[in-house]
């Protein structure tokens, strides 16, 4: 689950879908190139997919005689629901990626981010992007996967004792 929180996480946003106006436009294209509305609605997808499979898990221990995958059609919708008030909707996203753009490069480096996505690598790149990210956040994932349960035991033996103390100091005041 700590991936797809990650990725709501990064996707929270401050500003008004009405901020996309403000931006700069050529800022607002180029997001728009980068991040069309069907690349946007496979992130949300991608999202729910990796919560049902978390969650079906931790939902696994009212239901111990099913598997976590069985569980997701019981969630699923209720899921999508609750995902969809808490994520950015693609204006919003739109927007903030258009001011994000426009705070990091200057109008001349948009001009030539423009060309290089208008170009067939870039095109390339846009459609291949989506891909990409996939992969590395499955990899993450699997590395997390692997490496947590461990580091979740020398942390909890680390901080175990200094809680410890800590109640005992408190409870002594």
């Amino acid at each position: 689950m700590s991936t797809a929180v990650a990725a709501a996480l990064l996707f929270a946003l401050a500003a008004p879908a009405a901020r996309a106006a403000e931006a700069d436009p050529l800022a607002v294209e180029i997001a728009r190139m980068v991040m069309p509305p069907a690349s946007y609605d496979e992130i949300l997808s991608t999202v729910d997919a990796q919560l049902e499979a978390s969650l079906g898990a931790s939902f696994q221990k009212l239901a111990p005689d099913a598997e976590p995958e069985e569980l997701a059609p019981v969630f699923a919708d209720d899921l999508r629901k609750l995902m969809r008030t808490v994520m950015p909707s693609y204006d919003e996203m739109l927007a903030f990626q258009a001011q994000t753009l426009a705070k990091h490069y200057t109008a001349e480096e948009l001009k030539k981010l423009r060309e290089f996505y208008r170009s067939p690598l870039g095109q390339k790149t846009i459609r291949t992007m989506p891909e990409v990210t996939k992969d590395a956040m499955t990899w993450v994932q699997g590395m997390l996967v692997e490496k947590m349960p461990a580091a979740m035991e020398e942390f909890k033996a680390a901080v175990e004792p200094k809680v410890e103390a800590f109640a005992k100091k408190r409870a002594k005041k």
